[in-house]
Parts: C-alpha cells; structure tokens; sequence
C-alpha cells in the first residue's frame, strides 16, 4: 500500500479515522543527534489488513521535523501475526528463586 507524506502523517498523528495503531508495537529503531525514529504497526480499518509505519521526528525541541514531511510517497510494508519462541541469558539466580 502506498500514502502520500501527508497522509501517512495523519495516520501516525491519529488524526485518520481509517486507521489504529495497534497497542504494544510501537518501539525506538534508533536515535540519533537530531532524530528519534519510531515503528509500529497500525490496522487498516476498511481492509483489515495491517501495516508497518517507520516514522522519525525531532530528538528536542528545537528540532522541527515531523512525520514523513519531506516524502512525497510512503511504501507500507504489510504486518502479519506469528508466534515465535526464543532463548534469552538471564541471570542464574533469577533461574534458581533467589
């Protein structure tokens, strides 16, 4: 699916009724001097479909820079549900209840 900046601006502003940002998704990819930028996947109403928004705005401000403001087009890439099981280090203690 394809937005123009301007709309995919109002999707990640929750100012389009279309659209939902799923609750739990949205996390930091990266943080830079000037920029922070964001992910999150947000529903598609009238499709059912859902979709992934890559979106950076100013780190403080005195950085004016907002979502998609300088992109004429935004290409979605579509998010789909999979459960997957990993394996993490923790700390032997947490492991043993003490």
């Amino acid at each position: 699916m394809k937005l123009t900046g301007d709309e995919a601006r109002m999707v990640v502003c929750d100012d389009n009724a279309d659209w939902e940002e799923v609750s739990g998704t949205r996390h930091t990819v990266d943080h830079t001097r000037w920029s922070v930028v964001y992910e999150a996947v947000f529903l598609h109403r009238p499709s059912g479909k859902h979709y992934f928004f890559v979106w950076a705005v100013g780190a403080t401000e005195s950085q004016d820079q907002r979502p998609y403001e300088d992109e004429d087009e935004v290409e979605l890439t579509e998010a789909v549900q999979k459960e997957i099981t990993r394996v993490e280090w923790v700390r032997a203690e947490a492991e043993e209840g003490g």
